[in-house]
């Protein structure tokens, strides 16, 4: 439960850093396209790969800390961070057709489910 618990509040803390973070570059740069998110997802890139190597190839942090930061506080900051990291790992492990089919099947399935609730949420309201 402890774990659980942890887990969530590093969870709320990501979420508000995006919050945070990603207006502030929105309003920064007074721009249409979204480099508030394109940050948001870059920096919880960085950290994914820096905690990640230390905790699991070097084995220098808790398990509970390392759930804590990787899946609570990057997981509230962006799941980008998770995409890019398991994408990172089929390259890196020797399989970088799988990483690119990876990173395709994301982006062309998320584009197509958010047509798709387009779509639905337009059928839905009589629009």
């Amino acid at each position: 439960m402890d774990r659980v618990l942890l887990i969530g509040g590093f969870g709320l803390v990501g979420t508000l850093a995006r919050y945070w973070l990603q207006g502030a570059v929105q309003r920064l740069t007074g721009s249409t396209f979204p480099y508030g998110t394109l940050t948001v997802n870059v920096i919880g890139s960085l950290v994914v790969g820096f905690v990640a190597t230390l905790a699991l190839e070097r084995a220098t942090m808790n398990p509970a800390w390392r759930s804590a930061i990787l899946i609570g506080f990057c997981g509230g900051f962006t799941t980008f961070s998770a995409l890019a990291y398991e994408s990172f790992e089929l390259a890196r492990t020797g399989d970088p057709a799988r990483a690119l089919l990876n990173l395709g099947a994301h982006a062309a399935l998320g584009l197509a489910a958010v047509w798709v609730g387009y779509a639905a949420a337009l059928k839905l309201s009589g629009t």
